[in-house]
């Protein structure tokens, strides 16, 4: 998944599932891993387990079944370990949004 403005050419945010000492893959079909975006497993056991039936069951490659479960955030391989701050908007006690009380009609009274 490319991500134009924070890697180099060619390089992409990918998901380490597992890792040995060694491999039955030629060294020139591994790739190294540049930097770990955050400490804690993205996706936890028990998910990464479900998602991998998934991938088989549908026979659909790993990588790409791990990356639509994966925060946007790190799809685009920013962290996540500060989430965004929350949004807040006032409302009535209908859950109307206030800038509609805001264009409330005129009073029927005239001023005293």
């Amino acid at each position: 998944m490319p991500n134009e403005g924070s890697k180099r050419a060619g390089e992409r945010v990918g998901i380490v599932v597992e890792h040995t000492e060694r491999s039955a893959l030629a060294p020139a079909k591994l790739k190294p891993i540049r930097e770990v975006l955050d400490a804690a497993p993205a996706i936890g056991a028990e998910l990464l387990h479900t998602l991998s039936w998934a991938a088989d069951y549908y026979h659909y490659p790993l990588g790409e079944v791990l990356s639509h479960a994966l925060p946007a955030l790190l799809r685009e391989g920013r962290s996540i370990e500060q989430p965004p701050e929350p949004t807040w908007r006032l409302t009535d006690k209908a859950g109307r949004s206030r800038s509609r009380r805001s264009r409330a009609r005129p009073s029927a009274r005239s001023p005293p």
